[in-house]
């Protein structure tokens, strides 16, 4: 369907199975042209948005475009109460971890189109969710969020969820975000710790009135 739409528009197209062991992990060197429709084989979209796709790939100096599955008007058959809150808790993971898209509210979308220069190629080896690298190449990157309706193709779905909760941790670890994170938690727990040893000699020791020892502690 997706590609007769295509062929409709004469936009020429290239279909790249990124879970084929034998392809290569660095888009450079996989994709020719300038801009890339990512299609989650997991879902099934509905035909308004594939012409929605087709529209977008007819106009040139376009931002970030994604079919978002937790925005309002978006519905996903078939998704189960866990998957649902997965993907919230997701969308809040990549909120610490992946600062850049704190307001995409949709991280993993099914269906995404961007340039090929704004991916990052730095950030480790290509992996299998690419919108997290489009996004991070930038520090400010207009994303439109679009909504749509599409079908569970893949029934594994839990697992998969899993396995991206995990690439956001591994992402955070290759950025050096893991490691701001504990260095800011170690910095908080420190001053806590210097103020509760205060408070104690204060009190314990020089039997300041417990009130005034609390207010010199917290300065």
């Amino acid at each position: 369907m997706f590609k007769n739409k295509l062929k409709e528009k004469e936009i020429s197209f290239e279909i790249i199975n990124l879970n084929d062991p034998d392809v290569k992990v660095n888009l450079n060197n996989l994709v020719n042209g300038e801009t890339i429709v990512y299609m989650d084989a997991a879902y099934i979209p509905d035909l308004n948005i594939v012409n929605e796709v087709v529209e977008c790939l007819s106009v040139s100096g376009r931002s970030v475009v994604t079919w978002s599955r937790l925005i309002n008007g978006s519905k996903v058959e078939g998704w189960g109460i866990l998957n649902r809150l997965l993907a919230r808790l997701l969308r809040v993971t990549c909120r610490v971890f992946a600062p850049q898209i704190r307001d995409c509210k949709d991280p993993f979308p099914p269906i995404f189109i961007a340039d090929i220069k704004m991916l990052n190629f730095c950030v480790g080896n290509f992996k299998m969710w690419p919108l997290i690298y489009t996004v991070i190449s930038r520090e400010e990157v207009h994303i439109q969020e679009r909504r749509g309706i599409f079908k569970i193709h893949d029934r594994k779905m839990l697992r998969r969820d899993l396995f991206k909760l995990f690439h956001v941790f591994g992402l955070a670890r290759d950025t050096g975000e893991f490691n701001r994170i504990l260095k800011f938690a170690a910095v908080g727990a420190s001053g806590i710790f210097v103020n509760e040893l205060i408070l104690f000699l204060l009190t314990e020791v020089f039997k300041v009135f417990y009130l005034m020892s609390a207010m010199i502690s917290i300065e």
